[in-house]
């Protein structure tokens, strides 16, 4: 979708336009009948991929009930688990996937869990808010670093790295604007944070810069994420907006191996 104009506008394969869809299998399918279709070398890839509304399904080639699976035999239909049902379930090819799609988000599972067998994380968990004021001591929506006179009366985060060295996962999350898309709000704003090293005895906010660390990429997604390795100290996070003066709500999420007293 270009605008808000052109959210959830349904297309004529069936498809909705700046709607996000979930891959939830991907096959290499044996094409033909039979001994034939066992000794043939050729397959073809395809992708099923789901609607969370559960109905509005793609109505393209290899759609539900399309023609093109009768080139497919019922045993290998039956091990795809393909149905003839408006369930928001649907294959496509992966020509068609990527003739169709033009962002595809890989999903980390973090496993916080005390009970699991594998590695586990600390998880702290922070709410925050961009809310511009012209009160330098109360603006929050300051933007990124470009804007040096603005960049530090953003939202700021404390956490501390307890190991020699460890992996760190930030994750910054912002609120679903979609329901505002009637008032023209329903955009996803251009998000990002960098990671500053400071002084151990700190406990307040940073009013001069520090050493940079680390950073995500802006991008105007739900969501931004950074997988890095940073020595024993303590840090802050910054969580922005790429432009100031831009409003909205966040989740800051910070995986550690040992609690990070993320404040």
């Amino acid at each position: 979708a270009t605008s808000a104009a052109d959210m959830e506008q349904r297309l004529d394969c069936g498809l909705v336009k700046g709607h996000a869809y979930a891959v939830t299998d991907v096959r290499r399918v044996r094409l033909g009948h039979g001994l034939l279709a066992f000794f043939r070398s050729d397959k073809l890839t395809m992708i099923r991929m789901r609607n969370p509304w559960g109905q509005r399904e793609w109505t393209g080639p290899w759609s539900d009930s399309s023609e093109e699976w009768k080139k497919v035999s019922t045993s290998e239909r039956e091990k795809m688990g393909v149905t003839v049902e408006d369930d928001g379930e649907f294959w496509m090819t992966f020509d068609d996937f990527i003739a169709n799609f033009t962002d595809l988000i890989l999903c980390r599972l973090i496993n916080t869990s005390y009970l699991s067998l594998h590695k586990t994380w600390e998880e702290a968990v922070m709410q925050g808010t961009w809310r511009r004021h012209d009160d330098p001591l109360l603006n929050r929506a300051g933007g990124c670093s470009n804007n040096k006179q603005t960049f530090l009366q953003n939202p700021q985060f404390v956490f501390d790295v307890k190991k020699t060295e460890d992996e760190v996962l930030i994750c910054l999350q912002q609120k679903d604007r979609r329901a505002s898309l009637k008032d023209g709000r329903g955009e996803n704003l251009p998000i990002g944070f960098d990671i500053h090293r400071v002084e151990l005895n700190r406990k307040y906010r940073m009013h001069a810069p520090q050493q940079k660390v680390g950073g995500s990429i802006y991008i105007n997604s739900r969501s931004v994420f950074l997988r890095t390795d940073l020595p024993e100290g303590r840090y802050v996070v910054i969580t922005t907006t790429f432009e100031p003066g831009l409003e909205g709500e966040f989740l800051l999420r910070i995986f550690t191996d040992v609690p990070s007293d993320c404040r």
